[in-house]
């Protein structure tokens, strides 16, 4: 499942104002004006100092007070922006909770190119399996990357991330050959690796095998697989003669 959000939206997990109210109380906020403002902790300093007058200290817890009650409104409005950026769009993407941030005036679009890039990686994918089942997801798509960087240049590889390209590179005539190429010799690699699997498994079935896949094959190909086998067998004898 994938999740987008538009550049305005928020997560709605929590509100500002119930976030700051259960993570930074009123009397979080007092402790804050007196560690970084200087008036308030100097009036603060001078309520605990000894001696005196009565009216003295009576003024300075006004002061005090009043000082609070001043500031009280910037730092409430400054704690509740700052529980509001961890709902932002920007902080749910850097979290993973959604993949992209989108506009949403161009949601329409975004999600029409999106889905048909989809449903054509969907197609190859089936296509990739049926040539090897071995191979997952991500190996596919990396396979699909490739072969795109391929056809666009390494200078355009940042376009793999524009659905539209991708969409107009998979949905051309002279692509969709190249890819169904690439995905013949996967097929071949993978028949390949499992008759060299059975063979070495089983050195009489192997044999079978080789001299079934002979009296198919027409007088051409038959000379070919024996040059291969007289030049294979012209290679080991000069090793073990260098070997002596």
């Amino acid at each position: 499942m994938e999740m987008f959000a538009d550049k305005d939206s928020r997560g709605g997990v929590l509100e500002p104002e119930g976030t700051v109210a259960m993570q930074f109380k009123q009397r979080d906020i007092v402790q804050t004006m007196k560690r970084i403002d200087p008036l308030y902790k100097n009036l603060f300093s001078k309520i605990g100092e000894e001696g005196g007058s009565h009216e003295e200290r009576k003024k300075n817890v006004t002061d005090l007070r009043n000082r609070e009650a001043y500031l009280m409104p910037s730092y409430h409005m400054i704690s509740t922006t700052f529980a509001d950026l961890h709902d932002t769009p920007q902080r749910m993407m850097a979290k993973g909770v959604i993949q992209e941030i989108i506009d949403w005036r161009t949601a329409r679009e975004f999600f029409f190119w999106k889905v048909r890039r989809r449903m054509l990686e969907s197609e190859v994918e089936k296509k990739l399996t049926l040539a090897n089942d071995k191979l997952n997801h991500g190996q596919m798509i990396s396979m699909l990357r490739r072969w795109f960087i391929e056809a666009k240049g390494a200078v355009q590889n940042y376009l793999w991330d524009d659905h539209r390209a991708v969409v107009e590179w998979m949905s051309d005539p002279e692509e969709q050959q190249s890819i169904q190429d690439n995905i013949k010799l996967i097929e071949r690699d993978a028949l390949i690796q499992r008759i060299d699997s059975l063979a070495s498994t089983n050195e009489d079935l192997s044999l079978e095998a080789v001299v079934s896949l002979l009296q198919k094959m027409n007088p051409r190909q038959q000379g070919e697989v024996k040059k291969l086998l007289e030049s294979t067998a012209v290679i080991e004898d000069t090793k073990s003669s260098e070997e002596e």
